[in-house]
């Protein structure tokens, strides 16, 4: 990435730097998986960690490749393998896709260790129940998913716009860089994405920021091999790098008015429960940075 002149700052899952990088696109190149992240993958039980008496064994690669197999026409299972992936990456990617992001991000981002709320099977009931693991338990599932997103081919159209919500308000200056940690979904779908930074009951802040990737290479589409096809999800490797860039001057001026009243129409409408909500517009444009493969956990 470069030399930083400042100290990078951590916010939630996002490191922002002060200098700006440079650099043309770059290849997600596939790197082979050790078959002992495959074994232990096959060993991970998410529910092994839960904080409630009785709580049975849920295997994340059996029951994940059980829904892809049983997910779509043509099954995401059938459409992952025709794409070159093992049974073991579409399970992890279709895990991702249903909620396992709340256990694989905090270990990407370097964790010891992750509590996430659950609802294990318990007989006669349903509980949510707080489970735990450590990062030995879930480092395997980041190597396989990062594994599927390497053999994965890049969106065609690198200038696709795609759309990410947060609800939280990212302050940072154009020239700046931003790297995304962990893993990164963001959407094809603008107004998806807004909604999500505009629910008025979800996140601790009253400042949101809906973001444009205006430009992007490492970008893969999952959405075929998701529990959710509907929310057109494109998935970033871990750590990808941004740079902040001023708002892009578009051919057509009513691409860049209607984002603009999309988000104005958004905040009045949060206002009502939210009086001093803000939500920013920040456009991404994606930076080449040393190879990928080092940044695995």
């Amino acid at each position: 990435m470069g030399n930083m002149s400042n100290v990078p700052i951590h916010v939630e899952g996002i490191l922002l730097e002060a200098a700006s990088s440079s650099g043309a696109a770059s290849v997600v190149k596939s790197c082979p998986l050790p078959s002992q992240y495959i074994e232990e993958f096959e060993k991970l039980n998410k529910w092994k960690g839960c904080l409630i008496d009785g709580a049975p064994e849920r295997f994340v690669y059996a029951h994940n490749r059980a829904r892809a197999a049983g997910s779509g026409f043509p099954t995401s299972l059938a459409m992952g393998l025709d794409q070159g992936l093992t049974e073991h990456e579409v399970a992890a990617i279709f895990g991702w896709s249903t909620g396992d992001y709340r256990m694989i991000n905090p270990i990407a981002r370097g964790q010891s260790e992750v509590a996430f709320e659950d609802y294990p099977f318990l007989p006669n009931k349903l509980t949510k129940a707080t489970c735990v693991l450590s990062r030995d338990d879930v480092i395997p599932y980041v190597h396989v998913l990062s594994s599927a997103l390497s053999k994965l081919p890049p969106l065609a159209n690198n200038a696709q716009r795609l759309w990410r919500g947060h609800r939280r308000y990212i302050n940072a200056e154009v020239g700046s860089t931003i790297v995304l940690r962990g893993f990164t979904s963001v959407t094809r779908d603008r107004d998806n994405a807004l909604a999500f930074a505009a629910k008025p009951n979800e996140g601790t802040s009253s400042q949101r920021t809906l973001i444009s990737f205006v430009e992007h290479f490492s970008g893969r589409c999952i959405s075929k091999l998701s529990a959710r096809r509907d929310e057109m999800e494109v998935m970033f490797p871990l750590d990808t790098t941004f740079e902040v860039v001023p708002r892009p001057d578009y051919d057509d001026d009513d691409d860049d008015s209607d984002d603009i009243s999309a988000v104005l129409a958004a905040k009045e409408r949060l206002k009502k429960t939210i009086p001093d909500v803000d939500i920013n517009l920040v456009y991404l444009k994606e930076v080449k940075v040393d190879d990928w493969s080092l940044k695995l956990p």
